[in-house]
């Protein structure tokens, strides 16, 4: 577990995200556990960059967040496109976390 202390909710603990398997298990998760189809994960470097990551039809839309959970930018993209996004290189080196589901 990993604790982070500017999550949108306050202090809270991370999940590790190791393979794509899980990330897709983790934004199904929230989906049936809280109606929204779209979840926040972090990377875990010195930045603590944050992006709201939803499946579409035509592949995944992104957006990265302020630390407040403010859009900075958005990004719809396909499949190739993704496997070569920020988010899973942190996922390849042990860096993508995402805070629990909630009700």
């Amino acid at each position: 577990m990993f604790s982070f202390a500017t999550s949108p909710r306050g202090a809270g603990t991370l999940l590790p995200v190791r393979t794509p398997q899980q990330m897709d298990h983790y934004l199904r998760e929230s989906e049936l556990l809280t109606g929204s189809a779209s979840r926040l994960f972090v990377i875990a470097s010195a930045d603590r960059l944050r992006y709201q990551v939803r499946w579409i039809a035509q592949g995944c839309h992104i957006e990265r967040l302020d630390a407040r959970g403010n859009p900075l930018g958005s990004a719809v993209l396909d499949c190739e496109e993704f496997l070569v996004h920020p988010l899973v290189d942190a996922l390849r080196s042990g860096q993508l976390y995402t805070p629990p589901a909630h009700h």
